[in-house]
């Protein structure tokens, strides 16, 4: 397989559901995986999977939130190849990500852990969020 073609099989434009900018995402990649297991919380994750999200104390739903946020904060940018995507742009060529609404930045953030390899209930646990509506793929990769 050629590169070009690893990296077709690899990549998916999507249509972001609120701004409706088109971006091309990637699997997350592997080396961001350790870094991101800092933010799972088993105990909160374990009673979303038993109750759902709303049976969860304010202050956990709050930590959960934060977490979220912090892991968005590096998937975005790294998974989305083009057009870039930076927290605090040096330049009018990127998006910055807090023009993206949280649905949109969602929506990146499960695509991406699509392609993570990890099997959907594992997937679950580091997403650890209430379901948010999904965009609609091209058919067109690049």
């Amino acid at each position: 397989m050629s590169a070009k073609a690893l990296r077709q099989r690899n990549r998916q434009k999507i249509t972001l559901p609120d701004s409706k900018l088109e971006v091309i995402v990637r699997k997350i990649p592997p080396r961001l995986l350790p870094q991101l297991m800092k933010y799972r919380n088993p105990e909160a994750e374990e009673l979303i999977t038993r109750q759902g999200f709303d049976a969860l104390p304010d202050e956990q739903k709050a930590e959960l939130a934060s977490r979220l946020f912090d892991m968005l904060t590096i998937i975005v940018p790294a998974c989305v190849v083009s057009p870039r995507i930076e927290v605090n742009p040096t330049s009018d060529d990127v998006v910055d990500f807090d023009d993206l609404s949280l649905n949109d930045l969602i929506t990146i953030f499960r695509y991406a852990m699509s392609g993570t390899g990890l099997p959907p209930e594992e997937q679950k646990e580091v997403i650890n969020s209430p379901k948010a509506p999904s965009a609609k793929p091209s058919t067109q990769w690049q």
